[in-house]
């Protein structure tokens, strides 16, 4: 319909958010909201933070790589 209804709802694509503060609310507003609404994602929730931890040690602890030339120049 081109006259606006049903309104089509608030598109997310639309909104600019940077990094810094901004970003964070914005982030923490929006996962605070599914969880309140979705209250199943509270385990999914706490699954994600334990492998994302595990992983950011894993990378941590791994040695540099070491960065080389191809053909000597």
């Amino acid at each position: 319909m081109t006259d606006g209804y049903p309104h089509q709802g608030i598109t997310l694509h639309r909104l600019r958010v940077g990094g810094g503060a901004a970003g964070f609310i914005f982030t923490a507003g929006s996962v605070l909201i599914f969880l309140i609404g979705i209250p199943a994602f509270w385990g999914f929730l706490a699954v994600a933070l334990l492998a994302g931890t595990a992983v950011a040690v894993l990378l941590r602890k791994r040695k540099p790589l070491k960065i080389t030339t191809i053909g000597g120049s």
